[in-house]
């Protein structure tokens, strides 16, 4: 129980991603400005969002030109995936060529980097198997249903426990994962 109650706390200091913040400030810079009412409050809700970027990867990088480099870095990347989320070609993000594809898979075993860290998540990923999260999320629901009153028994279901992850999910999108907690 104190491992738990350890992690809730540890995580309600972890700043929010810089780039949810880029994200939406984005969404903010395209928005008209007769949504947002004065213009002055929507730069400002702009700058703040750049800010807490800034902010958050100053806490990860060690001077405040790694973190200046790594926010300009982020949006940079926001901007490129923009870019090929709205092309009308075949380069697209959609519709990536068979060619292309393979192109790219194989780098990701050429740089010592990625292969780390693709080794390093599949790795992850098969101990999460390996460790039943699966078998209790699919058998939580009868056992749940056994324990508890007629009345809320149908919450216990596995597609209403779906339902909830969604709107989870949703909400994290929206007001940032931390402020769920």
């Amino acid at each position: 129980m104190i491992a738990p109650a350890l992690l809730f706390f540890l995580m309600m200091s972890l700043p929010e991603s810089p780039r949810w913040h880029l994200l939406r400030a984005r969404e903010l810079e395209k928005r008209s400005d007769l949504e947002m009412g004065s213009e002055l409050r929507y730069r400002l809700t702009i700058e703040w969002h750049f800010a807490k970027a800034f902010q958050a990867l100053r806490t990860l990088r060690h001077t405040p030109i790694q973190a200046a480099r790594d926010l300009i870095y982020i949006d940079a990347w926001l901007t490129y995936g923009e870019s090929l989320k709205h092309s009308d070609s075949s380069e697209g993000l959609g519709s990536l060529p068979l060619k292309r594809w393979f192109r790219h898979t194989i780098e990701l075993f050429r740089q010592p980097r990625c292969r780390r860290a693709m080794t390093a998540g599949l790795i992850v990923m098969a101990l999460q198997q390996l460790c039943g999260v699966n078998v209790l999320a699919y058998y939580s629901s009868s056992v749940f249903k056994d324990s508890l009153p007629g009345s809320i028994a149908h919450l216990t279901d596995p597609d209403q426990i779906g339902n909830i992850e969604k709107m989870k999910d949703t909400i994290a999108l929206r007001v940032g994962p931390t402020s769920l907690l």
